[in-house]
């Protein structure tokens, strides 16, 4: 019976340890020590008392997957995920349990069975935690965080499944009969395919959105760039929403450039960028739209006073850091000021200039 005892401590130890790495941390680690052995005392003591671990049975499995209690209020994530978390580890000890057992009974009776196969489960252990924890941390971890709620369902039923069978394996099929190991390598080659067949998934799809994500994001400043503006432009005029432009263009960057250099030229435009978010508020979405201009969109129509609002802003924000030379305002309204993208653009442009004009007059009186 002792190895039996040390079989599943040994078991449960590592499944802690597992899920620790796993899941996102919520208290420190004494506290999830200190709460994870009074748990373990009040499961397993009137255990003990009755007798109930004579052998690893199928009850044993039952009382591990209580831990799930204590494991959710521990860690920081949802039901689902620890359920998840909870059956991965378990089938990885477990699978390793039937393995040993398996090759135990190749030569044991069933005197030295228990004994034999405890030996050989910390072998095996020893060999493969290594691996499987890395492989936990760097793919496995990466499939938990990044999948949506769908393909979470299917990881869960997968994982369920394949714990249900090798729970069968090891505690229905004859532990003498060569199936028996066959089956439960079998499965575990199951398991390793497929959730390296979810991470593969996980993967690809983690480059595509980082490849969108490139194609709409400018590069220098961070925010939303030309192609990104003209698809959402042309996505409101396909659904007839109301909305205005602001077209923007900075004053005299060409001087900062040749005074100052390039590269606070670049700094003087990340400036402006944030800025203007920050003029903005959550009124509408900022882009850049060529060199030094940059364009909002807004869902509902500017008045005069709100765009000086915007520009007074501005400048405050830009004066912190930089001698601001100004910026030129444009506006234009759908479906007041044109049908189509270009019109839209255009209108909106013809704006600007003749408010970069009028402020150049205003500056030479």
């Amino acid at each position: 019976m002792i190895y039996t005892i040390l079989s599943i401590f040994t078991m449960l130890i590592i499944n802690l340890i597992h899920t620790y790495l796993l899941a996102e941390k919520k208290y420190a680690a004494h506290v999830v020590i200190l709460v994870l052995v009074g748990f373990t005392i009040l499961l397993f003591t009137p255990v003990f008392w009755i007798g109930i671990v004579e052998g690893t049975t199928i009850r044993s499995i039952l009382l591990g997957l209580l831990y799930i209690i204590p494991l959710y209020y521990l860690y920081n994530v949802s039901f689902k995920k620890i359920v998840i978390i909870m059956i991965y580890c378990w089938t990885y000890t477990l699978g390793i349990n039937t393995i040993s057992l398996g090759f135990a009974g190749l030569f044991a009776n069933e005197n030295t069975l228990v004994m034999i196969a405890f030996y050989l489960q910390t072998g095996l252990i020893i060999l493969t935690a290594p691996l499987v924890f890395k492989y936990t941390l760097g793919k496995f971890k990466i499939i938990l965080n990044n999948l949506n709620n769908y393909a979470i369902d299917l990881l869960a039923v997968l994982a369920f499944f394949v714990f249900v069978a090798i729970t069968v394996v090891k505690f229905y099929f004859d532990v003498y009969n060569y199936a028996y190991i066959v089956l439960t390598i079998m499965l575990g080659a199951i398991a390793f395919t497929s959730y390296h067949l979810f991470f593969t998934i996980t993967e690809s799809s983690m480059k595509l959105q980082a490849a969108n994500k490139r194609a709409n994001i400018d590069t220098l400043t961070g925010i939303n760039n030309r192609y990104s503006l003209l698809n959402e432009i042309e996505a409101r005029i396909d659904n007839n929403l109301k909305f205005s432009i602001l077209f923007m263009d900075l004053d005299k960057l060409k001087s900062v450039n040749d005074n100052q250099s390039h590269e606070v030229g670049d700094k003087y435009l990340i400036k402006f960028a944030n800025c203007l978010k920050s003029a903005l508020k959550s009124d509408g979405d900022v882009y850049r739209f060529a060199g030094d201009e940059f364009i909002c969109l807004l869902p509902n129509d500017v008045k005069d006073t709100d765009i000086q609002n915007i520009k007074d802003n501005i400048n405050i924000l830009m004066n912190k850091e930089f001698d601001f030379k100004g910026v030129s305002v444009g506006k234009a309204s759908y479906p007041e000021n044109g049908q189509t993208l270009e019109e839209i653009i255009n209108h909106a442009d013809k704006s600007m200039y003749e408010d970069k004009h009028a402020r150049k007059h205003e500056i030479n009186i």
